[in-house]
């Protein structure tokens, strides 16, 4: 499946700052209060109030449970002031981002895995974030009775945007608090340098990132028409002692807070020592942060379609094992060999 990217344009002002933030695997949720836009969350709740108020009437002895709504209602709303917003764009060519946002072009640009920025960070699960594509509209959205019951509300309140913002194309992480949040460390891909920034920033950003795998890009102008391109300049890799021909791309399942990898050598292992050794490495590689890992080694003579632990080949060819609540020190004990 084809991985989807998206895009956060930084400009030149805080660079050091945002640095320490992305070589933290960090990101800042901002209070509404600070975005540029003053109409920010702006929800027309009239509709919604005087639909309660025509059920009173209809069943005046609910009344108690249709207030229950009402309180349920300014309580969601009100949480906006809370709430933290995280915007990124799904476009990392519109030269108006790159000048506004970017510093004209000194700047760069982030590129995050999509299906990374969401994942928990560690292993406790919060469901603490929401990613909406933002809607834009040139009337403010009206809340409804019916927004309850489809879940249409998050939308309207956090996701929704007047229509002169649209070039924009905005999507949006909403936090459950403003401040800094966690991210794993897969959820960065890599950064484009825009066309103007210096050669200093361009090391300075390079040497920040320099332990991760992350890949670099360049902003050019299209040669043969209006708009932006960008071209891959170089690519980082987290320093390995794994021989990378001694086994196949690993298959990899997650389960809820969980990472399950599973792994096929292309080579006959001839000591304990070597699968532990290589076990360590392969964690080091691979492992997502602090998420919680499960590491099955299979020996050259597995089917890949049969790797997994329902299969009969499981325990015939399962060479080694690193799963939730194995201590480093106690792998020798979990190789077969």
């Amino acid at each position: 499946m084809k991985k989807e990217y998206l895009f956060k344009y930084r400009s030149i002002e805080n660079i050091d700052r945002d640095l320490l933030m992305l070589a933290g695997d960090s990101f800042y949720s901002a209070n509404i209060k600070n975005l540029n836009d003053d109409q920010e969350c702006f929800l027309d709740g009239q509709v919604f109030v005087d639909s309660l108020q025509a059920l009173l009437k209809i069943f005046p002895k609910s009344g108690t449970p249709i207030e229950n709504v009402k309180i349920a209602f300014d309580n969601y709303v009100s949480c906006r002031e809370k709430v933290g917003i995280f915007s990124l764009s799904k476009n990392p060519c519109v030269g108006m981002m790159w000048a506004l946002y970017a510093s004209m072009r000194q700047g760069y640009c982030i590129i995050y895995n999509k299906d990374a920025l969401l994942k928990a960070p560690d292993s406790i699960y919060q469901n603490d974030r929401i990613m909406l594509e933002v809607k834009y509209s040139k009337k403010a959205p009206k809340a409804d009775l019916r927004d309850i019951s489809n879940g249409r509300l998050p939308q309207k309140l956090f996701g929704t945007k007047e229509a002169g913002w649209s070039a924009e194309e905005e999507v949006r992480i909403v936090t459950d608090k403003f401040g800094m949040q966690s991210l794993v460390p897969s959820a960065l891909h890599g950064i484009i340098f825009g066309s103007e920034m210096s050669d200093d920033n361009k090391k300075k950003i390079k040497d920040a990132l320099k332990d991760k795998n992350v890949s670099f890009y360049q902003l050019q102008r299209k040669k043969d028409n209006y708009g932006y391109e960008y071209v891959l300049d170089e690519m980082f890799e987290i320093s390995s002692d794994l021989d990378v021909a001694s086994y196949l791309s690993p298959i990899k399942t997650e389960c809820g807070v969980t990472d399950n990898l599973f792994v096929k050598l292309t080579v006959s292992p001839t000591t304990k020592e070597w699968l532990v050794s290589f076990l360590k490495n392969f964690r080091k590689k691979y492992a997502d942060g602090n998420r919680q890992c499960n590491i099955w080694i299979f020996d050259k003579d597995t089917p890949i379609e049969q790797m997994d632990i329902q299969s009969e080949y499981f325990e015939n060819h399962l060479l080694a094992e690193w799963t939730i609540g194995i201590k480093e020190e106690e792998l020798d004990s979990f190789v077969k060999l």
